[in-house]
């Protein structure tokens, strides 16, 4: 039952997360049909398998000095300064930051006390990065799915590397970079990938 309880909550965490990127973009949503529920075991993915109980420092690069699953709130506060809003969600706390980039901000989410989930705008400040580098560094996603960012991006993920990415390939850009706690892809898509959607929103 608690377990359950934390699924709902991450679900209305990421929503609310897209929700409040999409109404302060004032955007519609995007997204690419892939197979969410079968992902490609390339070499990179099953090393990452194998490592994936030892392996947390793919979220050094989400924002510097923030770590997920040990650094604590007052430590993003010490880091990154008082967040511009918050909002909670059962156990979950949302901070938000600006960005360098207009109606855009980075999410931290907090739960019992410690970082379990980064969403961050590539902007100025942030490690810009394409998506030809993405592919060189972790091989081919073991899941794509669509996106609610912008119409031509779309969601791809590595869930035993605790990374997701919002991105075109079509113009070899990076806009979002999610980091989480490395795991399984089921365990992905029924926590963080809950609430992506499996239509595109912009053909509706």
């Amino acid at each position: 039952m608690k377990m359950a309880s934390r699924n709902h909550n991450r679900t209305s965490i990421i929503f609310a997360i897209t929700v409040l990127l999409c109404a302060m973009l004032a955007c519609g949503k995007t997204t690419e049909t892939a197979d969410t529920q079968k992902p490609t075991h390339t070499p990179e993915s099953i090393q990452a398998e194998d490592n994936l109980h030892t392996n947390n420092s793919a979220s050094d690069h989400c924002l510097a000095g923030i770590i997920v699953g040990e650094t604590k709130r007052n430590q993003v506060v010490d880091l990154l300064g008082e967040p511009l809003g918050s909002e909670m969600d059962g156990d979950m706390e949302i901070l938000i930051y600006s960005s360098s980039l207009p109606r855009q901000y980075h999410s931290v989410v907090i739960e019992n006390d410690l970082v379990v989930f980064l969403s961050v705008i590539l902007d100025e400040d942030h490690s810009r990065l394409v998506w030809s580098d993405v592919v060189k560094e972790y091989g081919t996603p073991q899941s794509t799915t669509y996106s609610n960012y912008l119409q031509g991006s779309m969601t791809y993920i590595y869930p035993y590397a605790g990374q997701a990415f919002i991105a075109d390939p079509e113009i070899d850009a990076v806009f979002i970079r999610q980091c989480f706690k490395p795991m399984i892809l089921n365990e992905y898509m029924s926590t963080w990938g809950a609430g992506l959607p499996t239509e595109d929103p912009f053909t509706k």
